[in-house]
């Protein structure tokens, strides 16, 4: 497991453009409140290993795709442990920076509770 510090500024231009093209970010509704999701997908188990070994709170799974026998894997987490993804993120990211920019902005609701319920 590698500390934020020690991962390098390539990588992170790297992992920027991979997310920008197989990665999302969300806003999810739960009972207690509001939570942000970010989830990365992948056909490289490798890949996906190497990101996990920078940013081990991410969880991953497998999957087979019903369309093909290729296995797909995701790497997800919720909550205020994915900030420093997000900021990793924002540094480089091109087609999904306003994205993560309004993420950023929202980890201080997170957990807020929704005043409609």
């Amino acid at each position: 497991m590698k500390k934020n510090k020690d991962i390098s500024e390539k990588f992170k231009q790297y992992l920027s453009g991979f997310f920008d093209g197989d990665g999302s970010i969300t806003v999810e509704k739960m009972k207690a409140g509001y939570t942000l999701r970010i989830k990365f997908s992948q056909s490289n188990e490798n890949w996906i290993d190497t990101i996990n070994n920078y940013y081990p709170f991410l969880k991953k799974s497998g999957y087979k795709r019903n369309y093909n026998s290729r296995k797909e894997y995701e790497l997800r987490a919720a909550g205020i442990q994915i900030k420093p993804l997000v900021k990793d993120l924002l540094k480089y990211s091109i087609l999904k920076y306003s994205q993560l920019v309004e993420a950023n902005n929202f980890f201080e609701l997170i957990n807020t509770r929704n005043k409609d319920d």
